[in-house]
């Protein structure tokens, strides 16, 4: 995971939250945040993937204290983490000691099953994307781009954990603003559609 909540975000959880507490027959809404983000979208990108983390409200805004902390930490001084430039030690982590990313590691990672309910992702080879759609322009048409795959399968996999583990609360979705908006858009809709979807589903902003 690459970013933490937006400070948008935090406000919204913390207007929620003060409001309930000071109206209690006032219900806050929204009380489970899902954060999204995908990788490989460039052309030429090998594997096109992308993954969701679901939440309370306050347990990000304890991940987001923990993992800008440890940032901050003299140790490591890292302003941004990017999961690419991590793993390839590239920007920040140029030059860094193989023993020092391992430590911020096992620091870093540790804080996502902690602080979240269930972490989910969905990850397909280009090539494999292509050679499967081959001679099936229709299906093509109709599936989009392997991102717009990988989203739909993130979906389809939460609404079968509701059907295991029916949530009492609303959950709102939070994807990054990307070429892929329209697409998304026409996809959230679709589920709207279904009536058990309906009371739980809330939004999904981009």
């Amino acid at each position: 995971m690459s970013r933490a909540p937006s400070k948008a975000a935090e406000l919204v959880g913390q207007i929620c939250r003060a409001v309930s507490r000071r109206k209690p027959h006032w219900v806050a809404v929204v009380l489970f945040e899902m954060y999204m983000d995908e990788t490989g979208t460039h052309e030429q990108a090998p594997v096109v993937g992308a993954a969701a983390y679901l939440a309370r409200s306050e347990q990000w805004e304890n991940f987001t204290l923990c993992w800008t902390g440890i940032l901050q930490d003299p140790r490591f001084d890292v302003k941004v983490f990017h999961a690419t430039d991590y793993e390839t030690f590239h920007g920040e982590f140029e030059g860094w000691p193989v023993e020092e990313k391992v430590a911020l590691g096992k620091r870093l990672f540790p804080l996502l099953p902690t602080n979240t309910w269930i972490g989910i992702g969905n990850a397909v080879v280009s090539q494999d994307w292509n050679d499967a759609l081959q001679g099936h322009d229709e299906l093509r048409v109709m599936l989009g781009a392997p991102y717009l795959g990988c989203f739909q399968r993130i979906i389809d996999r939460l609404l079968l954990n509701f059907r295991l583990n029916p949530p009492d609360d609303q959950i709102a979705i939070f994807c990054e603003d990307n070429d892929f908006k329209g697409e998304i858009t026409k996809i959230w809709d679709n589920w709207f559609k279904k009536v058990d979807t309906q009371k739980r589903l809330v939004a999904c902003n981009t």
